[in-house]
């Protein structure tokens, strides 16, 4: 199994599987899972055990899963940050009316998330595809970009101040 909800309601009222991507896979151990139609919910639990072909250590799989997962949610935040700031850039193209300055800002920043949404993607697949402590650059990666999101967050409450409503 894989961390994250896998079935989700969309806005439109339907259901999509996924939705940004796939997570990394569960630790072994129990889970409880719950499927919930309207006000029926059906529990059921289930072992999760690791695939005997696997020849890792537990801690280090255990150590491995929880950078993916903080790696994951980074990537996520980012995904959300880039959304926030393209739905401002669409409303630039349709109705939102600024000066040349503060458009070049949203611009800027439309661009900049995009890229870094687009980075830490890369750098999740780059450490899901190997089990084990991440390589230097990996862990390089993985500071600089987090970093970068903090700083984009920042910026982006700062431009945000600057739209007119």
């Amino acid at each position: 199994g894989r961390h994250g909800t896998l079935v989700t309601k969309t806005p439109g009222g339907g259901f999509g599987f996924g939705g940004g991507g796939r997570g990394p896979f569960v630790i072994p151990g129990e889970y409880t899972i719950r499927l919930t139609i309207g006000d029926v919910v059906s529990e059921q639990t289930v072992e999760i055990r690791e695939d005997p072909r696997n020849d890792f250590d537990p801690t280090m799989r255990a150590e491995w899963t929880e950078t993916l997962l903080g790696v994951w949610g980074t990537v996520g935040a980012a995904q959300s940050l880039s959304r926030e700031v393209r739905a401002m850039a669409d409303r630039l193209d349709a109705d939102l009316d600024v000066n040349d300055a503060l458009e070049d800002r949203l611009r800027d920043m439309e661009r900049t998330t995009g890229e870094l949404s687009s980075r830490l993607n890369r750098l999740y697949g780059s450490i899901q595809g190997w089990v084990g402590p991440l390589a230097a650059d990996q862990e390089a990666q993985r500071l600089f970009l987090t970093d970068k999101l903090e700083e984009l967050s920042d910026r982006w409450a700062e431009l945000q101040g600057d739209v007119p409503g």
